[in-house]
């Protein structure tokens, strides 16, 4: 067992004892990050909403991630649609830095201006599909959590989360593994029939390089 393994199963050992071990958490969390910055086959993807996503470990009810938002920020990839519906529970750890999470109301509207894409996965892509459904998106709320802090996106919801920070922003996201729903995300009203967003990967010097700034 390598130490990054090691120390990824006693983070997901407190994550499974439950919301009241946040400090440990967040603590142990950053931890990981000192032991990643050694271990010469981590990597990270690039998201196409310009954050770096580390995927650690699968357990049975949830798989853990780290997103980092590195000085300078990453430019997101077009087409930029942020407000997404992930279809499964979600808690994010901040760790450094804030993170703003902003949710929305999506509501039937022939003349809203936007539309529901369906979204499908895999290793090292997304794809986005059109659907018939044209809607309007309505700013629900807006709330920024500086680190140390916790929230939760429940699976139902529309949201995005943004970091505007000056300095770096890491989070330890914990993602369930049962699907509660399809995951969304709204684009424009007259986009393509599909999107096909790839994640480039990281690795080596240019992935050390942007961990030290979270530490």
């Amino acid at each position: 067992m390598t130490t990054l393994t090691a120390e990824a199963d006693s983070l997901a050992t407190l994550v499974a004892a439950g919301s009241g071990n946040g400090t440990q958490i967040i603590d142990q969390s950053l931890r990981l990050i000192e032991t990643l910055v050694e271990e010469p086959t981590a990597y990270a993807k690039i998201h196409p909403l310009g954050f770096l996503q580390v995927n650690l470990s699968r357990y049975e009810d949830f798989l853990l991630r780290l997103h980092l938002w590195p000085v300078p920020r990453i430019a997101p990839r077009p087409p930029v649609w942020r407000v997404h519906r992930h279809g499964w529970d979600l808690r994010s750890y901040v760790l450094c830095g804030a993170a703003t999470n902003l949710e929305y109301d999506v509501l039937p509207d022939p003349a809203g201006g936007s539309r529901v894409y369906d979204v499908s996965y895999d290793a090292d892509a997304s794809t986005l599909r059109r659907t018939d459904r044209l809607v309007k998106c309505v700013q629900r709320s807006e709330v920024t959590y500086e680190a140390p802090a916790v929230y939760d996106v429940p699976p139902e919801s529309f949201h995005t989360t943004i970091s505007e920070a000056a300095a770096p922003t890491a989070t330890m996201v914990v993602v369930g593994t049962n699907k509660l729903s399809q995951p969304l995300v709204i684009g424009d009203a007259d986009g393509d029939d599909s999107y096909t967003l790839t994640r480039d990967r990281i690795a080596g010097e240019s992935l050390r390089r942007a961990l030290r700034q979270f530490l």
